[in-house]
């Protein structure tokens, strides 16, 4: 498969410079900060579970996407190592992962396989400026009060799963129950108190995979939905930057990005936002869930310890975030704002 890849790689990438010191240096922190935290995973690729093989599976499919455009030769050639490094990760741990109970056969079934995670499409800013937020939760004052309220959000993950499969596992038509439409896929009046943080992500990650799924809902509806969803999520990534980036916060920010940078929102792909993911990485190249006073944190359900307390959630979706960056940066002209 790599020697494949090399052939491709002389195909398509013209033997071009990057436009400038600067843009190949910012490439090159990207792709050893991945490369750091894929050599990880690969040592200890048991502990990846679901979720974090979900994380190495999009960052193969954005870096896969990123090929065509690249035309540094040494870049394309790290790109190359790195799809290779993921890939294995993704085989070696796919026949590890569970199949039961039954949502596990789902999400490792219709969920992990790269090819849902490609193309994505970048974004002229296409964000509300007047997202509705309610005046309470708009007007915190400190960084523990902004924690409280966007942990605050009555999000229940179990339910959030049965959910999910019903969506994956329903006819074309996506018909899911009504508890399930009302919990996911109806916005609230304004963001707030029980609908911040992991709520939020989880509600835009429905509809991402009910767009995978090609589901017969209404696709301008839908879209904007997405664009309600993200204009919030920034306005919650904004206000945490405020603070200095909340440790405790550390795998909302990553899942904020991923999912939001996945739409291709190009606000999310901002220099402070990579500095703070580029600070947070453990020297093992992993990213671990702690606080200021060096306690880790509580756990999201589906993620697992690792080793150096690392986390595998965490450690998954970094690696998208980076994957990302690294196709924004790329592809685009955003370059020129770092």
């Amino acid at each position: 498969m790599y020697n494949k890849m090399v052939v491709f790689l002389y195909v398509i990438v013209s033997f071009g410079e990057c436009s400038s010191v600067s843009s190949c240096h910012i490439l090159d922190v990207i792709t050893i900060s991945l490369s750091r935290l894929l050599d990880f995973v690969l040592d200890n690729y048991e502990a990846m579970n679901i979720d974090g093989i979900l994380g190495i599976s999009k960052t193969r499919a954005y870096l896969e996407d990123i090929l065509p455009h690249i035309n540094n030769v040494t870049i394309a050639s790290q790109v190359l190592k790195l799809i290779y490094k993921a890939e294995t990760i993704y085989f070696l741990q796919l026949p590890n992962l569970p199949e039961y109970p039954f949502k596990y056969y789902v999400f490792k079934t219709y969920l992990l396989p790269p090819n849902n995670w490609k193309n994505v499409t970048f974004l002229n800013d296409k964000l509300f400026t007047d997202t509705e937020i309610d005046a309470k939760f708009s007007e915190v004052f400190s960084a523990d009060e902004f924690q409280m309220y966007v942990r605050d959000n009555g999000f229940n993950e179990t339910f959030f799963d049965d959910c999910l499969v019903e969506l994956i596992t329903a006819a074309e038509s996506c018909q899911i129950t009504q508890a399930c439409l009302q919990y996911l896929a109806i916005l609230p009046k304004k963001f707030g108190v029980l609908f911040s943080g992991y709520r939020v992500t989880h509600m835009l990650l429905f509809l991402q995979i009910a767009r995978i799924r090609k589901c017969l809902y209404d696709t301008q509806e839908l879209e904007s939905m997405v664009q309600k969803e993200c204009s919030y999520i920034f306005w919650e990534l904004q206000k945490n930057a405020e603070y200095k980036f909340i440790p405790k916060l550390l795998d909302l920010t990553l899942e904020q990005i991923d999912l939001c940078g996945y739409e291709g929102y190009s606000k999310f792909f901002q220099k402070r936002f990579l500095d703070y993911i580029l600070r947070s990485q453990h020297q093992q190249g992993c990213f671990k869930l702690i606080t200021v006073n060096n306690a880790v944190t509580k756990n999201k359900r589906e993620s697992s310890v690792m080793k150096h307390g690392c986390n595998s959630h965490a450690t998954g979706l970094a690696a998208s975030v980076l994957a990302l960056f690294l196709k924004a940066l790329s592809v685009t002209d955003l370059m020129k704002t770092f």
